[in-house]
């Protein structure tokens, strides 16, 4: 008779408990109702369709113009408890998030001699469905990539995003929480509304890998200053040991404002256009209600790189040989979904080490633990689990003499196997037999990780509708690995993170690479080259920083879907604010330059309307449709919704 691993069983049901235990009993409660706003009006200024990294920014910084209206429509709810609480970040897209709706859930198609150790040769990705989007589940590392990458852009034609254009910005919504990088003033911002600290938690033998990157010939750097060759540990968006996303820092500061709504489980099936191929206003579904509700100056589109293109397909935006298979009237013949990209990461090369050294779950069995991080934000809770340093390299096909490395190393002070196959297992879809060749021969036992990533893929995939139904997800093909230059890179990024886990700083804790046996390839030589190779082709999937699918360029660029104001081409009165629109993925975590993206874009359309407004500009449906512009919403006529001033249609 099979019983289980006992062991196993027990940490599963008391990760269970604390995610219980916590929702009941902290101290702090966010109740739906503090942000959902029951009076939604007919007609904004500005509809904002996402409250994510992106358009949570935008939606409250353009909610400081007291003349402006704003309506910002999220499909999730508020945050739970548990995504205010770091510890909790493995969870939240995992085994909690199915329960309770947090995580779209999104996977790709099956990739071909690839993702061997993930079922079915999948990828998941997991993307926030709620406000704050993905920075309200994600492992928050604040990082913003490197000047190069801005420079790239605006090199290609996209005017105002080089780096010295955007400094302002990533400046302006940060609040440095280190006194010793808030010195830095030419590259830190301290009076920002998104607070960046030092985790408050951590474990010793991450100075190991610092001493290792010491002892390999590179500096200790702050990667959001000077240079960003080099080792650090991570910066994370926390305010005293609190999860600080999009929706704490701009989104909940805002509410209070009149001339600002919010609707949550909002639902956007299409933006609306006229004849003149304008966007006027969207359709949406909320409480199982169809509603359309209309702007008069701009829809901003900020769903991410998987919604925010599934919206415009699905409104008549992109390519017109797609539409035209699904029988959608096609708006404007644009590249949509194309020039999709992604980092990816070669997850499973593990050390184990001599107890007391790594990371442990121990504590948590401990109830003062929750007791610590309740009353001081401090403790094993107020830990990014184990997420702790990083390293920026060369490979050996990077240009060395400059400053813009193409491998990230992530360094965890933790296995995959740590908790006998719960959290990283369903996060991540590690299949059964994978587990039990791989992984299960390290379970429970200290140790670490390093994860090479590779950083400006040559690959590129792409996103399209699977139907016409806004519910169903889109089929999303990231080709990973498709240009052999990837595959090398990476390869090369495997090899420095061996001779870091195997380097001097390291033998004080009896590190021992764990060389674990690859189901489809069970006679390789374990550490031989084949083995590597066959390595990449079971262990690599997702960093989950996908972006490009509605790039930015200028009119000259035929993969461009939007300009570098950001406005779609060929309509009017509609943008994309997120990480769709960079036109190559930035060299580090995608967070940060999201946000920052928002604050451009703010200010942008702050310039466009206050500075260069003209009354035929803005689009008013008083005269035209409701003379009298006191009738209410029937909601059984949808049609019947344009209102001169601003009624309630809930």
């Amino acid at each position: 008779m099979h019983l289980g691993n006992p062991i196993g069983s027990v940490m599963k049901a008391w990760v269970n408990f604390l995610s219980q235990f916590v929702v009941m009993n902290m101290y702090l409660v966010l109740k739906e109702d503090s942000m959902q706003h029951s009076v939604i009006w007919k007609e904004y200024d500005f509809i904002v369709v996402g409250g994510g990294s992106g358009g949570g920014v935008i939606s409250s910084r353009l909610a400081e113009i007291e003349d402006f209206t704003v309506l910002l429509l999220e499909t999730g709810s508020v945050e739970p408890v548990t995504s205010t609480i770091p510890w909790f970040h493995t969870l939240l897209p995992g085994k909690i998030a199915q329960r309770s709706s947090l995580d779209w859930k999104y996977v790709t198609v099956p990739q071909k001699d690839l993702l061997f150790a993930y079922d079915n040769q999948v990828s998941r990705w997991p993307r926030g469905k709620l406000i704050g989007g993905t920075s309200a589940i994600n492992t928050m590392l604040y990082m913003r990539g490197n000047r190069k990458d801005y420079d790239r852009w605006a090199a290609e034609g996209n005017d105002g995003w080089a780096y010295e254009d955007v400094l302002h910005y990533f400046k302006k919504s940060e609040c440095q929480d280190d006194p010793i990088l808030a010195e830095d003033t030419y590259h830190h911002g301290t009076e920002g509304p998104l607070h960046v600290q030092n985790p408050r938690f951590g474990t010793k033998i991450t100075k190991s890998f610092l001493q290792a990157g010491e002892y390999l010939g590179y500096d200790v750097v702050d990667p959001n200053g000077y240079q960003q060759t080099g080792f650090s540990r991570f910066q994370t968006t926390m305010k005293t040991g609190v999860r600080w996303s999009t929706a704490r820092a701009y989104v909940r500061p805002a509410i209070h404002r009149r001339n600002f709504h919010v609707s949550l489980k909002s639902h956007v099936h299409r933006v609306l256009f006229d004849e003149n191929n304008r966007a006027i206003g969207v359709t949406f579904v909320r409480e199982g209600k169809i509603h359309n509700v209309y702007c008069r100056k701009e829809i901003i589109v900020s769903g991410g790189t998987v919604g925010s293109p599934q919206l415009l397909l699905l409104s008549g935006v992109g390519p017109a040989e797609h539409l035209q298979q699904l029988q959608i009237p096609v708006i404007a013949d644009l590249p949509v979904g194309k020039n999709l990209q992604d980092h990816m990461g070669a997850f499973g090369l593990s050390w184990t080490v001599k107890k007391g050294s790594a990371y442990s779950l121990l504590p948590l069995f401990n109830p003062l633990t929750l007791q610590e991080y309740k009353n001081h934000h401090t403790g094993p809770f107020a830990g990014t689990v184990g997420v702790e340093a990083n390293a920026f390299l060369h490979s050996r096909y990077s240009n060395k003499s400059e400053d813009w490395p193409d491998l990230q190393l992530f360094f965890i002070s933790a296995t995959p196997a740590i908790d006998g196959g719960g959290s990283f297992k369903d996060y991540f879809g590690v299949s059964q037999e994978t587990w039990d060749v791989f992984y299960k021969p390290i379970q429970f036992k200290q140790g670490f990780s390093i994860v090479p990533v590779l950083l400006r893929p040559f690959s590129k995939g792409y996103l399209k509708l699977r139907s016409t139904n806004p519910y169903d997800k889109p089929i999303i093909q990231p080709n990973y690995l498709s240009d052999r230059r990837d595959f090398d890179i990476l390869m090369d990024g495997l090899k420095h993170a061996v001779e870091i886990g195997n380097s001097p700083p390291f033998k004080k804790h009896k590190a021992k690479i764990h060389l674990g046996k690859l189901p489809r390839c069970p006679h390789v030589l374990p550490g031989s080259e084949e083995y590597w190779v066959c390595f990449i082709r079971h262990h690599a999937t997702t960093e989950h920083h996908i972006a490009g699918t509605c790039k930015m360029g200028p009119p000259h660029d035929p993969q461009a879907v939007v300009d570098p104001r950001l406005r779609v081409y060929g309509v009017t009165g509609l943008r994309v604010v997120d990480g769709s629109i960079m036109p190559h993925v930035v060299s580090a975590n995608t967070n940060a330059p999201i946000i920052m993206i928002g604050e451009k874009a703010a200010d942008m359309i702050k310039d466009d309307w206050l500075m260069g407004w003209k009354s035929e500009d803005e689009t008013t449906f008083l005269d035209t449709h409701n003379s009298n512009g006191k009738v209410l919403i029937n909601e059984n006529d949808n049609h019947n919704v344009y209102s001169g001033d601003q009624n309630e249609i809930f």
